[in-house]
């Protein structure tokens, strides 16, 4: 799509994309690598009280809210020292 000084809007360029798709895809016909699945364990009680899986899902954000000072940035250094232990690479 050509610039010409004018920005192109979202939706025009969403349509140009779905044009130029060439099959639509069901969602019952996409696989996941399984590996997307396992959890990583850290060994603390955090592991229940964040999945019910038990560990910390690959690819899934958390939001740590609290008051200055109360201790999320020792609990999550904590969690990922502890995830690092266990899943040396």
């Amino acid at each position: 799509m050509p610039w010409n000084g004018i920005a192109p809007c979202f939706l025009c360029i969403v349509i140009k994309i779905a044009s130029e798709m060439s099959e639509i895809v069901k969602m019952r016909d996409v696989r996941f690598e399984p590996g997307l699945f396992v959890n990583y364990r850290s060994g603390t009680v955090l592991d229940k009280l964040l999945c019910s899986y038990q560990g910390l899902p690959k690819g899934v954000n958390y939001m740590v809210i609290g008051d200055p000072g109360v201790g999320k940035t020792t609990i999550i250094l904590d969690l990922i020292a502890n995830i690092g232990y266990y899943y040396k690479y």
